[in-house]
């Protein structure tokens, strides 16, 4: 079982989405009601929303209630009373009562928001039957997100060393949000690496142009298809699942550690009463990565998830593993390259496919390029210097890219 931590605006905005979308899948699904809920009801996640700022975390409860979804997030809140402008050393090194001297914040090692938040999740893992794990979401672009998102996966590491820590990470636009994106992603995309398991990047720009509302539902919808109980996993005997998809997840996808960011795409079918229904969805699933061939891109694992088969006409796991294979341009040194996970619930009928792409590289390799051109002329340093963030921060994690994207370089020859 995981626990689920939706830090920062963004976190916030997309558990919404995505809680009051498992509302409806627990409903009609004990599976899924046993391993995302708190055990005694009262409709509360096993999750964490967490913000620097109040505003988000108490419109999403209002919200959640005008909506009677059954959701509470009252136990499951940490906030503070002032935000971390885009600013991911103020994020990481969060300190909501710090003393200002002679213009520099004075950090100390843990902040209150900190040690709310780490008492806050070590009550949620005691009260699991079985513990797995994390799922962190949050943005990468701004102060909150990136920041105490990554100080989260570090100090979670630390204290949690045989749980596993799937991460995942929404990137900005690449026209830009704010000046300090670029900085931002560095450091906490750097982080994360260092410490999680497997980071699942939503890239703003491959979403398309769409209002914030569905960008969030479209996020919350492939978690959705990655995350919940498939049957493929299930116990053979009918027993109670211990929710281990994301765990072998990760163990499909990103078993070697410098090489585990993943991307993600889900399709629902249109006509469900179609008996060619999986053969086109199968079809389209493959035109997702439209830049495998063209950019030389390879793929070095995938792993793909039927969901909703139930009665009718159902996919062929080995046809769905040779289509992917072949139109993937696979890497040849993986003999077992693809992965697919059948549920048999009687949900609408998707497919969806999380893989590990040698195309991350090169978009490592903007972050590291477009930071170190602002790093080597000095801008906004001294915002970051101010909160504890010094140059050696930045050439570490100069240095974690670099070795990520050469990684990637090396494993599609």
């Amino acid at each position: 079982m995981s626990i689920y931590l939706h830090v920062g605006q963004c976190g916030v905005q997309i558990g919404e989405e995505f809680w009051n979308k498992i509302s409806k899948y627990s409903d009609e699904d004990k599976v899924v009601r046993n391993n995302l809920w708190a055990h005694g009801g009262g409709g509360e996640p096993q999750a964490m929303f967490i913000d620097a700022e109040r505003k988000v975390v108490r419109k999403v409860t209002r919200s959640t209630k005008r909506a009677k979804t059954g959701l509470n997030i009252t136990n499951s809140s940490v906030t503070t009373r002032r935000g971390c402008g885009s600013n991911f050393a103020m994020g990481f090194n969060y300190l909501p009562h710090g003393n200002n001297g002679f213009g520099q914040c004075v950090v100390d090692e843990r902040s209150p928001m900190l040690e709310a938040c780490l008492e806050r999740i070590r009550s949620k893992v005691e009260r699991l039957d079985a513990f797995s794990g994390f799922i962190g979401v949050h943005s990468s672009g701004g102060g909150t997100g990136a920041g105490f998102g990554a100080r989260l996966c570090q100090e979670l590491n630390d204290i949690y060393p045989t749980a596993y820590r799937l991460w995942n990470v929404i990137t900005p636009y690449t026209q830009g949000e704010s000046p300090t994106q670029h900085y931002n992603q560095l450091l906490s995309v750097s982080t994360i690496h260092e410490n999680a398991d497997a980071l699942v990047l939503f890239n703003n720009d491959d979403i398309g142009k769409k209002t914030m509302k569905n960008i969030n539902e479209t996020i919350a919808d492939n978690m959705i298809s990655m995350y919940l109980p498939v049957t493929t996993l299930s116990p053979p005997s009918g027993g109670i699942s211990t929710g281990p998809e994301p765990w072998e997840m990760i163990r499909s996808l990103s078993p070697i550690p410098s090489l585990k960011l993943l991307q993600t795409r889900h399709l629902v079918a249109d006509n469900s009463n179609d008996p060619l229904v999986w053969e086109k969805l199968t079809r389209s699933l493959i035109s997702q990565f439209p830049h495998v061939r063209s950019t030389g891109t390879s793929c070095i694992s995938a792993l793909c998830v039927c969901r909703g088969i139930g009665k009718g006409s159902s996919p062929n796991p080995g046809l769905i593993a040779k289509k992917l294979k072949k139109s993937y341009n696979c890497v040849k040194w993986n003999p077992f390259p693809i992965d697919v996970w059948m549920d048999h619930r009687n949900h609408r009928k998707s497919i969806s496919v999380c893989a590990n792409l040698t195309s991350s590289g090169r978009y490592i390799e903007g972050i590291v390029d477009k930071s170190r051109l602002m790093y080597d002329s000095g801008a906004y340093l001294h915002w970051y210097s101010r909160y504890g963030m010094e140059c050696d921060d930045f050439k570490q994690s100069f240095e974690i890219l670099r070795r990520v994207a050469n990684g990637y370089r090396d494993a599609g020859k």
